[in-house]
């Protein structure tokens, strides 16, 4: 007689022994993202019955995906603050991330966080309560990185993957003289 756990492959096994309450969907998603590198110990928490990939998970992708980049984070300035919705009580923090050669940022993340330590901007973080600056900045962080290097990763039933099934034949379009990629100066 097998035991249900001894039936799954090695990678299942490691998600089941960090993850074990997952099932389903949830399983195939942190399955998934362990085949792409994640580690389920450190990158994967679970959120509201959901799989979710931690800061560190997305700063470890990134760095994966662009060796070398860096992430400079700074307070929204005086001006900016309204444009960004940053009120009074609140903190504000652009995170912008450079990658090796460019000058400017490739891109920008935004993170907001309460300075009231009795009302946070999401409810009971003691994180936030504690450390408002640093949860603006992790928040910018999160932001930015999801712009640059998404993870990407869609789990679905096999009916719905039915559903969204077309039949027919795939050609490739060759892209047009106009929008092929120029390498950056």
């Amino acid at each position: 007689m097998t035991n249900e756990n001894t039936a799954l492959v090695p990678v299942e096994k490691a998600v089941k022994a960090f993850l074990p309450s997952l099932q389903g969907n949830e399983m195939q998603r942190a399955v998934t993202l362990v085949n792409k590198g994640f580690d389920p110990g450190f990158h994967l928490v679970i959120y509201q019955n959901r799989v979710m990939v931690t800061i560190d998970g997305h700063q470890w992708w990134l760095r994966r995906l662009y060796p070398g980049a860096r992430i400079i984070s700074k307070p929204v300035p005086g001006p900016e603050r309204e444009a960004y919705g940053v009120g009074e009580d609140e903190i504000g923090v652009i995170a912008s991330i450079y990658l090796p050669g460019i000058a400017e940022p490739v891109v920008t993340g935004f993170g907001r966080a309460s300075k009231d330590s009795q009302r946070p901007v999401s409810r009971g973080s003691a994180v936030e309560a504690n450390h408002p600056y640093r949860m603006a900045e992790k928040r910018a962080e999160a932001q930015a990185i999801r712009k640059i290097a998404p993870i990407g990763i869609m789990v679905t039933t096999p009916e719905e993957a039915q559903d969204n099934i077309v039949e027919g034949e795939a050609h490739e379009i060759p892209a047009r003289e106009d929008e092929q990629r120029r390498p950056l100066a």
